[in-house]
């Protein structure tokens, strides 16, 4: 996607650099965990997987917290001038809150997707979700439902910072419509179980008399599986998975495809954009 003329990307790898040293970082590790639990609105207590989760998790954001510091000071950032924002609540939200607690002039937003909210996700408690929720001015979820579980797992003095903010796509206006056979369904999401594309196969396969195919795009560790299963269960020449393709692509092929609709079995979304993007062409 393009760039403003006035923003500059800096990539860097945090995975590279390994600083950390498990015997120094457990006392800290033990420490905001405690400051967490204290934070939260439930009683939370790790179990040993999840305090597995935790600590790898903490490991990670204490890497990146350290090449942040790095980068703001190579790039000469101003922090009491600057607004950080991270569109990812798990992704770097420890970090800067970790850098905060050095700065305390140090301000960030951050913003939630499923992943950031939904507890299942993790088969545990989100990690630091209190810590980083007391450090943050403001966090924005994808969706009404996400604000209101958010808010249900921390604090109450917190809520007024948890907001919803909605993503949103351009106006593809009216696609193609269609009036020709076969009928024409396709999906569009990662393929792993969570999506349950064999759901999908599977309620296809109870289609009886009825001239359809199926496009399904998008990648994962499931693929094989899934092609397979297609093969043994539905009709020759009824299905197509045509791998990962950039959001460009995927918007072309709606505009130039007559599609008859979108099929989405995911057990759990936050407020799935490639719904709305099927929604821009009418």
């Amino acid at each position: 996607r393009g760039v403003p003329t006035n923003c500059e990307v800096v990539e860097f790898n945090w995975q590279s650099q390994k600083r950390t040293r498990n015997k120094f970082i457990v006392f800290d590790f033990i420490k905001t965990c405690i400051n967490d639990f204290l934070l939260s609105s439930q009683n939370l207590f790790l179990k040993a997987k999840a305090s597995k989760v935790w600590f790898k998790f903490y490991k990670e954001q204490l890497e990146k917290a350290y090449l942040l510091k790095e980068l703001i000071t190579k790039l000469d950032i101003k922090i009491e001038q600057t607004l950080f924002y991270d569109y990812w609540f798990t992704n770097s939200g420890l970090a800067l809150s970790l850098l905060k607690e050095e700065a305390p002039q140090f301000k960030f937003i951050s913003r939630a997707h499923r992943y950031g909210f939904y507890d299942e996700t993790w088969m545990c408690p989100i990690p630091f979700r209190n810590t980083v929720a007391s450090a943050a001015s403001f966090i924005f979820t994808c969706s009404e439902d996400g604000t209101n579980y958010f808010k249900s797992k921390v604090a109450k003095k917190l809520h007024y910072k948890i907001n919803t903010g909605y993503l949103g796509v351009k106006d593809n206006s009216m696609g193609k419509t269609p009036v020709t056979s076969p009928f024409q369904i396709v999906s569009c999401s990662s393929v792993i179980p969570r999506k349950r594309i064999e759901k999908i196969i599977q309620a296809l396969a109870l289609l009886k008399n009825v001239n359809f195919i199926w496009t399904h795009i998008g990648d994962g560790p499931e693929l094989s599986r899934m092609v397979n299963l297609a093969k043994d269960t539905l009709p020759d020449d009824s299905f197509r998975f045509v791998g990962q393709k950039s959001n460009k692509d995927v918007i072309l092929y709606y505009k130039e495809s007559e599609i008859d609709v979108l099929l989405n079995l995911s057990e759990s979304e936050g407020l799935p954009v490639s719904i709305m993007e099927a929604y821009s062409f009418g």
